[in-house]
């Protein structure tokens, strides 16, 4: 009998002590169960913030890329902006060049035309006359226009 009495006695114990070890376990669930839902929420976090910073470093990733192949492209452009800053300084030191030639030219074309126009007059003289006055009307208008400032050396 004191088996049964023991048992029965532990049994009543076992019902007595049973809610409270499932109250025991339920808010031991239910703190594991909040633990892990904010240890999901954290990890949502962490998740959105490597997005974000995995978003970040992508556009910053396309910016450099951008930025280097401009640099590319301007790094020729300045190259064929080089070359052709050197030849436009060639040119004007030919253009110099010829300018000082120019007036070299001047100088000697004058006493040239001179010349040219002596031998003219003495031909027309000496040729057989044909449209005489005319002749001599262009030859007054050449050696007109020879102390006009206005025609250019090329025109006399």
């Amino acid at each position: 009998m004191y088996r049964s009495s023991a048992r029965a006695g532990l049994l009543l114990l076992g019902l007595i002590a049973a809610p409270f070890a499932l109250q025991a376990q339920g808010d031991s669930l239910r703190q594991s169960l909040e633990t892990q839902e904010e240890a999901e929420r954290a990890a949502a976090a962490s998740q959105r913030r490597i997005d974000t910073l995995d978003d970040e470093t992508r556009a910053l990733l396309q910016r450099y890329r951008e930025t280097l192949r401009e640099a590319e492209t301007l790094e020729r452009y300045n190259a064929r902006i080089e070359t052709m800053v050197r030849s436009q300084q060639e040119e004007i030191s030919s253009k110099r060049d010829q300018l000082t030639r120019i007036d070299e030219t001047n100088r000697q074309i004058y006493p040239h035309l001179e010349d040219l126009l002596e031998t003219l007059e003495r031909f027309v003289a000496l040729d057989v006359p044909f449209l005489p006055r005319e002749r001599r009307q262009r030859l007054q208008s050449l050696q007109a226009m020879m102390d006009r400032a206005d025609v250019t050396v090329s025109e006399k």
